[in-house]
């Protein structure tokens, strides 16, 4: 009987042997054939769905046997088991800019995954790598109005490196001309403050040559077409750093009310000290500071939508942005929680009955765990098996 073999008769002893699955993926890493690769890492992923660096792993495997598209398929899998794993999401982005460079769909595929990556894990409160990785591959093209507007994003979400961003958006301002990282609109309107004589012969001339550097008026170009030469000339550089200090002072009352979310929550933040899935329990500390956390966020959502429907008695809660946002931050908090107490029920049963109870579902499904997370769960399948709550409201939670 193979080494392999052994491992695998170990592994169905006890499918909750964290050590056994890890002894059996170290050795059919060494047998170095994909065939077995595959049964062995689908198997552990299915019971430990949680564990990203085994979905990387899995990964790499395909790409070294050649095996490039596919290697992609096991990443978005991975995204789509754990969809608030940052390492997983930019790990999945350098492997298909990788893969993808060169095609002619380069742009808009990774365009277009970036924004997943967003959609899915960009209210991570440590996922300030991924907004990063986004803004280097624009501004590395030279698409600096689509970093700025990426920017404009982030400045607006409460992440852990808030202050790092905020001064990667300065540098990005400071650093380049404000006619590359506006629109022509934004810098004719912002240097017509500080410039009326250079900003209206701007005007003149964009609409002599019906010059205008916006794709569409409403996203930033690829590229950027610059007024005529001789109308651009009249725009000094002391013009240019005023408008520059214009698109700062813009932002700094977004980013002092983004600040003031950080601080409500950095209490809880600090004392996460494990935000990840492991086998080995969790203090008891850690426990309960996500207990805390949890009815932090779901106080701070009540109180939002209280206040809206006393300003707005007539209006529908679920269309306002505002309630709409808060009660995201309470379900990515729960995603979050999910992962690193995985192994505890009483998280997954508190989360059905915040779901049960919410005014604001549409249509959910909300099964156990993903895979089996090596607890026995039959109690929690009763409850969590296809569950569905019918639509009370138009629209999405």
């Amino acid at each position: 009987m193979s080494t392999v073999d052994k491992l695998w008769r170990k592994v169905r002893a006890n499918l909750g042997d964290f050590n056994a699955w890890i002894s059996l993926l170290d050795a059919v890493e060494k047998h170095n054939d994909i065939e077995v690769s595959r049964k062995a890492f689908d198997a552990f992923l299915d019971h430990f769905p949680y564990c990203y660096g085994y979905w990387k792993k899995y990964a790499d495997l395909e790409r070294h046997a050649g095996n490039k598209e596919r290697s992609l398929e096991i990443y978005a899998k991975g995204v789509e088991a754990i969809p608030l794993s940052i390492d997983l999401w930019t790990a999945y982005l350098d492997a298909t800019m990788e893969i993808v460079h060169g095609q002619e769909d380069y742009e808009t595929r990774m365009r277009n995954l970036y924004e997943l990556a967003l959609e899915k894990a960009g209210m991570e409160f440590r996922s300030d790598a991924l907004w990063e990785h986004y803004i280097s591959w624009e501004s590395g093209h030279n698409r600096l109005q689509r970093a700025l507007a990426i920017y404009d994003r982030i400045l607006k979400t409460p992440t852990q490196l808030y202050f790092q961003n905020w001064d990667s958006f300065k540098k990005l301002i400071e650093e380049n001309k404000p006619e590359d990282v506006l629109s022509s609109t934004e810098f004719v309107g912002l240097l017509a403050r500080v410039a009326p004589v250079a900003a209206t012969a701007l005007r003149i001339s964009m609409k002599a040559a019906q010059e205008n550097w916006d794709s569409d008026g409403t996203e930033p170009p690829t590229t950027a077409a610059p007024p005529k030469k001789s109308a651009i000339e009249q725009v000094t550089e002391p013009d240019r750093t005023a408008v520059r200090q214009f698109i700062i002072d813009s932002r700094e009352k977004v980013y002092q009310a983004t600040y003031l979310q950080i601080m409500k929550r950095w209490y809880f933040e600090e004392k996460i000290r494990r935000p990840y899935f492991h086998v080995k329990p969790l203090e008891e500390v850690q426990i309960n500071n996500w207990a805390e956390y949890l009815s932090f966020e779901e106080n701070e959502a009540s109180t939002v939508i209280a206040e809206f429907k006393a300003a707005h008695p007539d209006a529908d809660p679920l269309l306002d942005a505002e309630v709409q946002l808060a009660r995201k931050r309470v379900r990515v908090l729960y995603e979050r929680c999910l992962v690193a107490c995985a192994l505890y029920e009483n998280f997954w049963i508190r989360y059905a009955k915040y779901l049960e109870v919410s005014p604001f579902l549409c249509v959910l499904r909300f099964t156990a765990p993903p895979g089996n997370v090596t607890i026995n769960l039959a109690a929690l399948h009763n409850i969590f098996d296809l569950v569905f709550w019918v639509p009370k409201y138009k629209g999405g939670p």
